[in-house]
Parts: structure tokens; C-alpha cells; sequence
């Protein structure tokens, strides 16, 4: 099925490897954000930057700055039938149909949502970590950290007992194992199979309905899901990337429901890079404005406590991976 796609490359391929992200217009402006906090932190870095995208992606000086690879998918095959709904884009789709476009260049792939948060890390060490026979290393979804042997709705739906679920929103690709195995194309046959009926399956049920639980797992603190579950935890086991999951991001949910410092850090790049977005986002509500939401969080975390932090006892280190 992916052989239909069609890809164009704005410059050639630099290093083995590659960090890739997936963005529409809109979302590039938080992309580059993402991107100028990896490329700070790695200021010697082994590996390229690639975005992939549909659309015509407008110049900006960050793009030439961090030698940016825009990877623009100039037609795909089932575009018609892709579920894109509400605030998940086609693009969203891309992290399926990359590796075989990228594996002439590149052995590893780290694909990263945009709405993510760089905090530590060597991201040189984990694009090579030895992650077995394994095409894909990802994080647990936080749920099964929760609830022992919880089989999410979407698998449940599709006829699945428990296996464990990754969050797609990080995913370490073996390129050359993805191809071989003709993962793509499963996950292509799958979005084929399941258009046009009654249920919408994003691009991490289809992921996970093809790996079936066949990926190695790599500690939770690569893809912090930071939410109302985990806000008062995140400083006790110190991820090294936060996951802004779901509607609420930290540009966009002022409430005082998370710390001012991560919208502060938006703010201020947003300030320099694109003064609109600066002009269009107001101070960050103190969290005493929110004293019902963080009474609320408090509860959820004591509940959380004997179930959600023992699991995470299981990684010893950063780069302790679940084979």
C-alpha cells in the first residue's frame, strides 16, 4: 500500500540517524519550539532533524538554523481514507509510511509528537540503544501503570485480550526491522479494512492492533504523559520528556492547573519566533484560581500512589529497556 505514496526532500540526508516529527502548518510553530530545545541541549548532535508534512511549510530562519530536513508527502494513497478527527491531523498518519521513505538514509528513526517538552536526556544514546529483535521501542500507555493487565476500548473493540499498549506519541524505529517485517503495510492494509464502519481508530490503535504488544519498552520518563494524573508526580521521578497528552498543552491551558514555567518557555520563544502567538497568549492563571481542579488532582494522585509509582520501580535507570 505504501508503495502509492510519494515523498519530496527539501535537502539530502546528513547522518545515520534521524529525529523525526509530524506536523501540519499549524503545528509548526511548536515543532520548531521542540526542535531548538533538542538542538540546544545537543549542541554536537549525531543526527538529523526531519519534518514530515503535507503541506507547503512557509520559510522560517530555524528551518536553515538547525539544517531541518522538511519531508513533504506529496500524495497519499489512502489520504481518502485516513480518520482524521477533531484535533488530530492526517499528519498524525505519517509516523506509519516514514520509515520505508527514510530507511535509505537512515538506520534509526526517534519519532516525537510536537506537543512535547525537552527537559534532560541524551537523545544521541537512545536512538542507538540496543533495543533487541524489536523494529520499535516506545513507552507504556500510563493506564496499565494504573490498572494491571487493562486492555484499552479501542483494542478491546477490535477483538484483543491484554497485551501492553504504547503511546505512539514517541516510537523508536529500527528502520531496516520495520520494512522487513512489512509493518507499513500491515498498518495500511488495517486502515483500509477499518474505513467506512462505525468506529474511528486513530493512528495508535492501528499501531498498537499490528505490534500486538511486540515492541521493547523503554521507562516512561522518554514520554512523560503530563496531565492532572501525573502533574505532582513529575518532579519525584524526573522524565526527561514531558508529553502534553490530549486538548490541554501548556500554551493553551492557562488555568493555573500546571506550573507557569513550562507556558513561560512558550512564551518567550514565541516572543522571538513568532511574535503572533506571543500577541495571542495571555499570562499564565496562578494555580489558587484553580482550587477545586488541584483538589481534585491531590485525590487522584493518593489513589495513584500504591498502584501507578510501584510499576515505575521497575526501571532502574534511563536507559533500562524492557525487551
Amino acid at each position: 500500500m505504501a508503495s502509492g505514496n510519494k515523498i519530496e526532500f527539501s535537502r539530502d540526508a546528513i547522518h545515520a540517524n534521524t529525529i523525526v516529527l509530524a506536523a501540519d502548518q499549524n503545528f509548526v510553530p511548536y515543532a520548531l519550539f521542540f526542535i531548538d530545545q533538542i538542538a540546544a541541549a545537543h549542541p554536537k548532535r549525531d543526527f538529523d532533524f526531519c519534518l514530515l508534512t503535507q503541506d507547503d511549510i512557509a520559510p522560517h530562519p530555524l528551518i536553515d538554523q538547525h539544517g531541518i530536513r522538511i519531508c513533504k508527502f506529496t500524495h497519499i494513497e489512502l489520504a481518502e481514507k485516513l480518520p482524521a478527527q477533531g484535533h488530530i491531523s492526517i499528519a498524525a498518519f505519517l509516523r506509519i509510511f516514514a520509515p520505508e521513505f527514510l530507511a535509505a538514509d537512515y538506520a534509526r528513526m526517534l519519532y516525537l509528537d510536537c506537543d512535547m517538552f525537552y527537559l534532560r536526556g541524551d537523545l544521541s544514546q537512545l536512538i542507538t540503544a540496543d533495543i533487541g529483535d524489536h523494529a520499535v521501542a516506545a513507552c507504556r500507555v500510563p493506564i496499565q501503570f494504573r490498572r494491571n493487565y487493562f486492555t484499552p476500548k479501542d483494542m478491546r473493540d477490535l477483538g484483543f485480550d491484554y497485551f501492553r499498549v504504547l503511546n505512539s506519541g514517541l516510537m523508536l524505529i529500527d528502520t531496516a526491522r520495520f520494512n522487513a517485517a512489512g509493518l507499513g503495510d500491515q498498518m495500511s492494509d488495517l486502515i483500509l479494512e477499518l474505513a467506512g464502519g462505525d468506529k474511528v481508530y486513530l493512528d495508535q490503535s492501528i499501531i498498537n492492533a499490528v505490534l500486538k504488544g511486540g515492541w521493547a519498552e523503554l521507562p516512561p520518563i522518554w514520554n512523560w504523559n503530563y496531565n492532572f494524573r501525573t502533574v505532582y508526580f513529575t518532579e519525584l521521578f524526573n522524565p526527561a520528556i514531558l508529553h502534553f497528552v490530549g486538548r490541554r498543552k501548556a500554551w493553551n491551558h492557562l488555568n493555573g492547573e500546571y506550573p507557569a514555567k513550562y507556558s513561560d518557555a512558550y512564551r518567550a520563544f514565541f516572543k522571538v519566533h513568532f511574535p503572533d502567538l506571543f500577541a495571542a497568549m495571555p499570562p499564565c492563571a496562578r494555580p489558587s484560581s484553580n482550587k477545586r481542579g488541584h483538589l481534585r488532582y491531590f485525590l487522584k494522585h493518593i489513589t495513584d500512589l500504591r498502584r501507578f509509582v510501584p510499576k515505575m520501580d521497575r526501571f532502574d535507570h534511563d536507559f533500562d529497556i524492557k525487551l
